[in-house]
């Protein structure tokens, strides 16, 4: 198994309900978590948005799920949740999906853009590494 790092970005551009979200691995790769190798970072999708406070953040090895505390302002919010992958092919596997609101998630490698995740299932090809 070879290890990826991959960034998760979650974001929020408008409304009140708290930023939340769940990633589910449905295939045989893992998110390799030992040693607090997980990071959380701002993320800010537009002019004045907010790194909300976090209410929890769950990390496993099948997945991840999070949820901010209350947005009062509407104010879009965003977070970044970096993780390493330990793989087991070429692709990725996971469903995504959020609670409520309306919840926007993406996915970038290092050195890459982000592109976005559709809610359900979806699949993450690896880059190609030298």
């Amino acid at each position: 198994m070879e290890s990826i790092t991959i960034a998760f970005i979650f974001e929020v551009w408008e409304g009140t309900y708290p930023l939340n979200a769940s990633l589910e691995i449905t295939d045989s790769n893992v998110f390799a978590i030992a040693g607090g190798q997980v990071q959380i970072q701002p993320a800010f999708p537009v002019a004045g948005a907010t790194t909300p406070p976090l209410s929890f953040l769950n990390v496993g090895a099948g997945g991840l799920n999070l949820l901010a505390g209350p947005n009062p302002s509407s104010a879009a919010q965003g977070i970044e949740v970096v993780v390493p992958v330990l793989t087991s092919g070429n692709t990725l596997s996971l469903k995504f999906d959020y609670a409520q609101g309306e919840v926007n998630g993406f996915y970038q490698f290092a050195g890459s853009s982000r592109a976005a995740l559709q809610i359900g299932s979806n699949v993450i090809a690896f880059p190609v590494l030298a």
